[in-house]
This record gives C-alpha cells, sequence and structure tokens, in this order.
C-alpha cells in the first residue's frame, strides 16, 4: 500500500474489511510463521475456542492491513499448546504500555496533551475505517513510539459485523462509537489524575467516575470540559472523535 496516495490506500483496506465482513476468510499470510527477531513481540492471545477465536481473528486481520502508524502490525498468528499467539512489531524497546508510561514518566500538561492528542487520532482513524474497539481495550492495550505516536494493541470488529451479529453476552451499545468515545474519556481522565477507572464503570457509562475534579495535579479548564462531554450521561451530547481531535489540535499552546 506504500506506493500508493492515503486516499486509494484508504478506499482499498476499507474495501477489505467490507468483504472480510460478509465473508470471513483469512489470508494465508496471516498464518505464515516466520522468524521471530529482536524487533518483535508476542502475544498471548485467547484459547482457540469460540467465541474468543472468531474475535481473533477478525482483530488479527485488521491489525495486520490498517495502517501501523495508529495500530500495533499483526505479522502473523500460529498455536501452541491449544493457544494461538500473535506475533507483531515492537512499538518501543520494552513494549511499555500507555498507563506503565503515565505511571513511570509522570509527564508535564503539555506532554499528557499531546499524547492525548495522538490517542484520539487514533481512534479517529479507527472509526473513520468502519471499525469499533472493543469494550475491553484500555491503557494497558496502548503503546507510544519514542515521538510519543500512540498505537493500539487492536481488538475490535468492523460496525458491519457488530450490526448483523448476536455477539455471545456482549450488549451491542459496548460495542460502539459512542462507548469508545467514553473510554477516551476515562483514558484522559486517568492519564490527568493517575487513577484507574473501573471497566464496570466503563460498561455502565457511568459518568459519576469522572464527575470529581482533584484539586492535584491542576489542569486546564479546556481539558477537563472535554473529558466532561466525551462522558456525557447522553451519548448525543458526545462530541465526535473528529471534533475531539480538532478541538485539541485548537488548544492554545498545543
Amino acid at each position: 500500500m506504500s506506493d500508493y496516495t492515503p486516499g486509494i490506500s484508504r478506499r482499498a483496506v476499507r474495501l477489505a474489511l467490507e468483504i472480510h465482513a460478509r465473508v470471513p476468510v483469512l489470508p494465508r499470510s496471516l498464518f505464515a510463521k516466520g522468524i521471530v527477531g529482536p524487533h518483535h513481540h508476542i502475544w498471548f492471545t485467547c484459547r482457540n475456542t469460540l467465541p474468543d477465536t472468531e474475535l481473533l481473528f477478525q482483530s488479527a486481520f485488521v491489525s495486520k492491513i490498517l495502517d501501523p502508524s495508529y495500530i500495533v502490525r499483526v505479522l502473523w498468528v500460529y498455536e501452541e499448546d491449544n493457544r494461538l499467539l500473535s506475533v507483531v512489531d515492537k512499538v518501543n524497546e520494552n513494549m511499555e504500555s500507555l498507563s506503565q508510561w503515565r505511571n513511570r514518566s509522570n509527564p508535564s500538561s503539555a506532554t499528557r496533551i499531546r499524547v492525548m492528542l495522538e490517542v484520539a487520532k487514533a481512534v479517529r482513524y479507527v472509526h473513520s475505517m468502519g471499525i469499533i474497539l472493543h469494550d475491553a481495550v484500555d491503557s494497558d492495550d496502548i503503546f507510544l513510539d519514542s515521538e510519543f505516536h500512540a498505537r493500539f494493541r487492536f481488538l475490535g470488529l468492523t460496525a458491519h459485523y457488530i450490526n448483523v451479529t448476536l455477539i455471545g453476552d456482549l450488549n451491542h451499545e459496548w460495542l460502539s462509537r459512542e462507548a469508545n468515545i467514553f473510554l477516551f474519556g476515562c483514558l484522559f481522565y486517568e492519564m490527568c489524575f493517575d487513577v484507574k477507572i473501573s471497566y464496570r464503570n466503563r460498561l455502565e457509562n457511568n459518568s459519576d467516575a469522572v464527575a470529581k475534579r482533584p484539586s492535584k495535579p491542576e489542569i486546564r479548564d479546556d481539558e477537563w470540559q472535554l473529558i466532561q462531554r466525551c462522558c456525557a450521561k447522553e451519548p448525543k451530547s458526545q462530541p465526535t472523535m473528529d471534533e475531539v481531535v480538532r478541538e485539541m489540535e485548537a488548544w492554545p499552546g498545543i
């Protein structure tokens, strides 16, 4: 895809995703096991049983063809001891997650906003491709490269698949753009105040979980207001991820 313009590449990827959503046949290259080198990382993914396998394979396929500027690219998957594992390109030397980076670095306000803008751009890209992040995704599934670009360890499904498929015990409201926007608000809150919003609070869109504004550390009013709008009780009051990106890019000093 590197030989084509971004517009052509994006249309080609969307076409591949639409075809795969209707005819979920995986390319052989996804199972072409290679040699694991120092620039690779191995992730345990799930046991080789349904329904996890279906989610795994769609996520792996999506991760293989999406823009690696936003997604940790899966090179191949293989089975070992009744487990399915995926080999990916390393994003940073130790595959340090966003949550680990936050705990280690205690970033400045400017750096924190820069990082969250990159996270917002990644979510916007995913949505633009007709894809929804899985409800289990959190700050442990986001990685920063040396220039603070954010890449997701992708776990998710195409919007078409979600709309036409009964997905186990999952509520379709949990697999939606609105749920992803609520997730972004929670991630932003976590990065500001070094706390963890529970999985249950995210699933239930519990705005009360981010309603308290701690006095320390001090954050900008525009950060706080954006968090509250992303985590609004009514999804109709939420901004889109494109609106989030454009708003953050317009903040003074960014």
